[in-house]
């Protein structure tokens, strides 16, 4: 309670006729002319007497100590949403109001009655979901109040009406559950292999947007490099490369951020995960609502906070679930509910959201909480925290993990270092390798391979290096040379089998190649400034195809006149040449 504003301060924070109705309360005499700062100091002395609160605990009712109760079992302290379902409202009143309604006499709540008699007061804070109203104690009030007394004591015993009000940091912990439990699923890492194919496939073939999802003709083509290719778990994967800046968006078309992309795909696989989390912590593209099966959040001009849910989250997980130990999710709904239900709403509003179930029904008002809330809870730690390799799963039941546990601050993040498996380049041009190999290097091998086969998590990826295959890297820039540069070195320098020296040999010398003539659109610009804008602007670039020299690259076909309209809108004029 150290955080809470003090008595004298809370008193003068309110207007001086309520003061002299406190101040009547608890027995203190108010000199005629006096002022709110005199009043204020002279009132909170005495109501930090602990022989006077002793006095006014006893004149209080049960109803209201029990409210007293409630504040001092959270911290002194309660968001007003919260305060008024379980104490009700307060109507603050002037003066005038005051002499007419004396709801210092009649109060309509518990609340009010505790208000009016200066036991509890209001202030305002700013949280992860917006700023909201408090209600609350004052240190000064919690320390002189004989709060360990109810009105039950002098009842017997064996009425079974004593309540023990006593309350401590445990009381909402989950107990572990007892008993074998059998995972139903297990957490595991692979969403880094996956972000990997993703970065992939968006650097070879590029990708489009579909709203917040990978269009479909991207994910039907993506889909056998996935581990896992659900598609609300591919959704989630793309925002969050794209919040990490791994992956940009222009005019609904996808690229890779080249330095971001290698710089995290080089990095341990502890490392990638961490930053994926951190970018989900982080990112507001993601809205963790509007995921949830079953919500059909309205529009997107209500206020909500994607990362005040999270937040939430990770302190619910700490100061709630049992270290190591399974625990019930049931039971942690239900303590969320119990004790900060609000913790994504913006002052605990639950009539500003629209949102629909599956029968078009909305969903407003807190009767509706478990519908909202829960479900979005029970998404967070079935999809997200499962999806990030955190918590294993089973019937009502989850376990944090040790990426979980560091998640939360129990511990830090495992340090193991990557065991790295070999690849392997087979006679026949193709090359498989493990989820144990580097990212960067499976990332290299898809830009100079064609894919082949459906990826699991027990059996090897296999790539094959194949003419088309090759043509295409050439278009990114990856030469022959440079592709017999990389399988030198995943063959520790043996001599490459003679079918795929062939493939990389120059077309004068190579006798499997084969010889093409096709009619090119050249694009040709006067200076190298102009080229190399043209070539780093993703909403040009994504038109050409190999570069011809310093001022030459060559036009995709059937682009032309998409790339005079992107030219245009750049300010620069595309002249057409026709033979």
């Amino acid at each position: 309670m150290s955080d809470l504003p003090d008595l004298h301060s809370s008193l003068l924070n309110i207007d001086l006729a309520i003061v002299k109705i406190i101040a009547r309360f608890w027995k203190m005499d108010v000199p005629v002319g006096i002022t709110i700062q005199e009043l204020a100091s002279k009132l909170s002395y005495h109501m930090s007497n602990p022989d006077v609160g002793e006095v006014v605990w006893g004149n209080l009712t049960d109803e209201q100590r029990q409210g007293l109760q409630t504040f001092l079992g959270s911290q002194g302290k309660l968001p007003q949403a919260m305060m008024e379902r379980i104490l009700g409202k307060i109507r603050k009143m002037g003066e005038l109001q005051i002499e007419q309604k004396k709801p210092h006499e009649n109060p309509a709540t518990i609340a009010e009655a505790l208000y009016y008699r200066g036991l509890i007061y209001e202030a305002f804070e700013h949280v992860a979901s917006g700023p909201r109203v408090y209600w609350y104690i004052p240190k000064e009030l919690s320390q002189s109040l004989p709060s360990h007394k109810t009105g039950y004591a002098n009842l017997e015993s064996e009425s079974g009406a004593f309540v023990d009000d006593d309350d401590d940091d445990e009381g909402h912990t989950i107990e572990p559950l007892e008993g074998t439990i059998t995972p139903r699923l297990t957490a595991d890492t692979s969403i880094v292999d996956d972000v990997t194919a993703l970065l992939a496939y968006i650097q070879v073939r590029g990708g489009k947007l579909d709203g917040v999802r990978l269009a479909e003709d991207d994910h039907k083509a993506l889909s056998p490099q996935l581990l896992n290719d659900d598609e609300s778990r591919l959704t989630f994967m793309l925002s969050l490369a794209i919040s990490a800046d791994l992956v940009e968006v222009n005019e609904g078309h996808l690229y890779v951020r080249r330095t971001e992309a290698r710089k995290w795909l080089e990095e341990k696989r502890v490392s990638q995960l961490q930053a994926l989390i951190t970018a989900w912590m982080k990112s507001r593209r993601y809205r963790d609502l509007w995921h949830v099966p079953g919500l059909h959040p309205e529009d997107n001009s209500w206020e909500y906070h994607p990362n005040a849910g999270r937040e939430a989250l990770r302190e619910f997980l700490r100061d709630f679930t049992p270290r190591g130990a399974w625990w019930s999710l049931t039971d942690f709904i239900s303590a969320i509910k119990e004790t900060e239900p609000d913790f994504q709403r913006p002052n605990g509003d639950y009539n500003l959201w629209y949102i629909l179930n599956d029968d078009d029904e909305y969903l407003s008002g807190f009767e509706n909480w478990d519908a909202v809330e829960g479900s979005l809870l029970e998404f967070y730690i079935n999809c997200p925290l499962y999806w990030l390799g955190m918590v294993d799963l089973a019937d009502d039941a989850v376990r944090l993990n040790a990426y979980g546990r560091a998640f939360v601050g129990w511990e830090n993040f495992p340090n193991t270092p990557d065991q790295e498996d070999p690849m392997r380049l087979n006679a026949d041009g193709t090359i498989q390798l493990s989820r144990k190999v580097g990212r960067i290097d499976r990332f290299q091998v898809m830009r100079f391979t064609s894919w082949e086969g459906k990826a699991t998590a027990t059996t090897p990826y296999t790539y094959k290096l194949t003419p088309e295959s090759i043509r295409r890297a050439n278009e990114q820039d990856i030469t022959a040379d440079h592709i017999t540069t990389f399988l030198k070195r995943i063959t520790n320098n043996a001599p490459l089998p003679a079918s795929v020296a062939k493939l990389l040999m120059p077309p004068s010398t190579s006798a499997v190649s084969s010889v093409t003539l096709e009619r090119l659109l050249v694009l040709r610009t006067t200076s190298l400034e102009v080229m190399n804008f043209i070539l780093e602007t993703p909403a040009t670039r994504r038109y050409l195809g190999a570069r011809l020299g310093d001022l030459a690259v060559v036009v995709r076909a059937d682009q032309w006149e998409a790339l005079r309209t992107a030219l245009d809108e750049k300010g620069i004029m595309l002249e057409v040449i026709k033979p």
